[in-house]
């Protein structure tokens, strides 16, 4: 695993890149980063959303339910 202020460049810069549209995320870009972290390999589900999307990565954070509240993924 990469020291984690060398990652939190690294995270910076492909957020700013991601945002300015020069870089498009793609599957490649997350095991990278995964691999990077010292994370698991993605899980089938994550590949599942990818592959649901049409390939665009959505941030969970700004997931949404049908009546427009905020989706956080935890259980209340």
């Amino acid at each position: 695993m990469a020291d984690i202020r060398d990652l939190k460049g690294i995270f910076d810069a492909y957020g700013v890149g991601v945002r300015a549209g020069v870089i498009t995320p793609q599957t490649a870009d997350e095991a990278k980063m995964r691999e990077l972290m010292g994370m698991p390999e993605m899980s089938e589900q994550v590949k599942e959303d990818w592959k649901e999307s049409g390939g665009f990565r959505r941030p969970i954070t700004l997931a949404v339910s049908e009546s427009g509240e905020a989706l956080t993924g935890q259980d209340d």
